[in-house]
This record gives C-alpha cells, sequence and structure tokens, in this order.
C-alpha cells in the first residue's frame, strides 16, 4: 500500500509539472507574438511592458540597442516592420528563463531605405512578476 501511494504521489508531481510548464510554454508564446505585433504597429506601451529594462537588442549587422532606442526607433518609424514573418519557434523554459530560436522574415525599412531581412533569431526571455519580458536578443543573417 504505502508503494502505491508513493507512486501516486510521484506521478501526481509529474503531472503538476508538465501542467505549470505548458501554461508557462502557452504565456510565452503568446508575449512572443504581442512582440511581434508590438513591432510591427509600434505600440510602444505594448513593447515597454514586453521588454526588460535592461534589455540587449542585437541586429544581424552587428548594431546592439537598449531597451529605450528600441523603442524610439521602433514608435518614430526610423526603423519600420512592414511584414514579418516567424516560423515555428524551438523553445526551451527552464524555470524563470526561457530561450526561444526562430526564423524571421521581414520587410522593413529603416531610416527611409527599403530591405528584406532573412533571419535566425535567437531570444532570451525571463519571467518577471508573472509575466514573460524579452531579456536579450540577436540575429544572424541567413546564409543565402
Amino acid at each position: 500500500m504505502k508503494h502505491l501511494v508513493f507512486l501516486l504521489l510521484v506521478c501526481s508531481c509529474f503531472s503538476l509539472n508538465s501542467y505549470g510548464q505548458s501554461n508557462k510554454m502557452i504565456a510565452l508564446k503568446e508575449s512572443i507574438q504581442q512582440l511581434h505585433d508590438a513591432m510591427l504597429s509600434g505600440d510602444s506601451a505594448k513593447l515597454d511592458e514586453l521588454t526588460f529594462d535592461a534589455l540587449t537588442y542585437g541586429h544581424s549587422g552587428g548594431k546592439i540597442e537598449g531597451k529605450d532606442s528600441l523603442i524610439h526607433h521602433l514608435v518614430t518609424g526610423e526603423t519600420d516592420f512592414i511584414s514579418m514573418d516567424v516560423g515555428d519557434p524551438a523553445i526551451l523554459i527552464s524555470k524563470r528563463m526561457a530561450w526561444v530560436r526562430l526564423n524571421l522574415k521581414a520587410e522593413i525599412t529603416d531610416k527611409g531605405n527599403r530591405m528584406s531581412a532573412d533571419l535566425k533569431v535567437l531570444y532570451v526571455w525571463i519571467r518577471e512578476n508573472g509575466k514573460w519580458k524579452l531579456f536579450a536578443r540577436q540575429a544572424v543573417k541567413m546564409n543565402s
């Protein structure tokens, strides 16, 4: 009988862990979509809500921006995402941190110059006060 009770306790712990993990996964995927929507629309309040104060945002050309600079460029239209197509992300969540790898194709204007981007992107997200926030981003150009 003791073995059966122990087995049931172990199984319920695994079930609760996978349930919690799936809720975190769902919330993270929603945050990723909200970030992409905010980047397309230039929604400063949403961008502020979804990014960590000490954000480091690395572009494929080597430029590094912080939170304020990124939001400023997206809101003013200095950098403007015209379209964005994101492949299925690979995601790993570990406690309150997560990394996300995805392929991103976009049409962008940067200081008035229109260009296409075909990138591999790594996001690092942190869970703060129950919400996912983008902590770091690095992009590299895809080989043609």
